[in-house]
């Protein structure tokens, strides 16, 4: 794929190449994310397919004005936070889009899921075509809940601790 995209040349230093340039990009790495290992193997897998990645370390201004090209970080446990929380005001990741903040706002607002579901079909064609943020790992939590808890959905709202206050237990039958 890399060499349909341009990058067929490599140079003596085993990186590709395309137009001479060389393919590489930096990787701020957040400390108290204990990511450091993890840049270290993406590094040399990347290496190893003739991509050069440079780690350097978290320069939290950089990431909030979006000067940066790859973040290694955890997303904060605590709090509402959402992968949609990266695409408004205050983005941790410095992307800023009036269209896509104001589409991101009416989701949250919106009661009817109908509504939440419009709003993420109209943002998902904007994030598509900026490509403001691609999480390379999955954030995976299981959640064992008995059925009688209600308020959950997937794929918004799975998080028991994280919805806390807007869930409750469906009454026992007779």
């Amino acid at each position: 794929m890399l060499a349909e995209a341009g990058w067929a040349d490599v140079g003596p230093d085993g990186i590709r190449r395309r137009g001479g340039e060389p393919l590489h990009f930096g990787a701020m790495v957040n400390p108290l994310a204990q990511l450091d290992q993890a840049a270290v193997l993406i590094q040399a897998q990347l290496r190893a397919v003739g991509i050069r990645m440079d780690i350097q370390p978290l320069v939290v201004p950089r990431v909030q004005a979006g000067a940066f090209d790859a973040l290694l970080s955890r997303m904060p446990s605590s709090g509402r936070w959402t992968s949609v929380d990266f695409f408004g005001p205050g983005s941790p990741s410095g992307y800023t889009d009036p269209r896509a903040a104001a589409l991101r706002d009416r989701a949250i607002a919106a009661v009817d899921p109908d509504d939440v579901d419009r709003a993420y079909r109209e943002l998902a064609p904007i994030l598509q075509a900026d490509m403001p943020i691609t999480f390379l790992g999955p954030l995976v939590v299981s959640t064992v809940a008995h059925r009688r808890l209600r308020g959950l959905s997937s794929p918004y709202r799975t998080s028991p601790v994280t919805y806390m206050d807007e869930l409750w237990l469906e009454e026992r039958g007779p």
